[in-house]
C-alpha cells in the first residue's frame, strides 16, 4: 500500500515540476521523502485516528479484535492493489478514496450498514465525505490568491523591481 501511494502521490505532486524541468528526478524524490515524513510526523495521527476508530464502529469489534485487525489489514492490501491496478493503467486514482472505501467495505461486510460511523458530528463518514469538497474549494482559493498576487505584482509590473520581488 506505501509503494502504490507513493508512485501515486508523490507523480501528483511534483510532475508539474519535473515535467518543467525545474527539479530533477532524484531532487523531487529526496523533497518528497523528507516532506512526507515530516507530514507523517506533524499531521498523520489525526489522519489515522480518523480511519482507525472514527469512520467504523470499531466498538463492536471488542469482542474479536482479529477480524478488526484482519479487516484492517485487507484495507492495506486491498486499497494497494487497487491503487496498484489503476496507476499501472494511467487511470486517476485517489489513494485517499481508496482507503477510506476499503474501510468502509470492512465495516459493512463484519456487521452491515450498522459498522460503519455514518455520523457527521462523531468525524465520521460524512465528515470526510464534506472534507472532499470543502478542500479542493479552499486550495483553489488560496491558489487562486497566490496566483493573483504574483501577477500583480510581478508579472504586470516587468521592471528591475519586479525581478527582484520575484525572486
Amino acid at each position: 500500500d506505501a509503494f502504490t501511494i507513493g508512485a501515486n502521490d508523490v507523480a501528483n505532486a511534483f510532475a508539474n515540476a519535473v515535467g518543467a524541468g525545474t527539479l530533477t528526478h532524484r531532487g523531487a524524490c529526496a523533497i518528497a521523502a523528507v516532506c512526507e515524513l515530516l507530514g507523517v510526523l506533524a499531521l498523520g495521527s489525526n489522519v489515522t485516528d480518523t480511519i482507525r476508530k472514527k469512520m467504523v464502529a470499531v466498538d463492536l469489534f471488542y469482542s474479536d479484535p482479529y477480524v478488526l485487525a484482519l479487516g484492517m489489514s485487507m484495507v492495506n492490501v486491498g486499497s494497494g492493489l487497487w491503487v496498484l491496478a489503476a496507476t499501472l493503467l494511467s487511470m486517476p486514482v485517489s489513494t485517499t478514496h481508496s482507503v477510506v472505501g476499503a474501510t468502509l467495505g470492512i465495516g459493512i461486510a463484519a456487521f452491515g450498514t450498522g459498522g460503519v460511523n455514518w455520523d457527521f458530528n462523531d468525524k465520521g463518514f460524512t465528515q470526510v465525505i464534506a472534507s472532499w469538497f470543502i478542500s479542493p474549494i479552499l486550495a483553489g482559493t488560496l491558489a487562486a490568491i497566490i496566483y493573483m498576487s504574483c501577477k500583480i505584482l510581478v508579472l504586470q509590473f516587468p521592471t528591475e523591481e519586479a525581478l527582484k520581488r520575484g525572486l
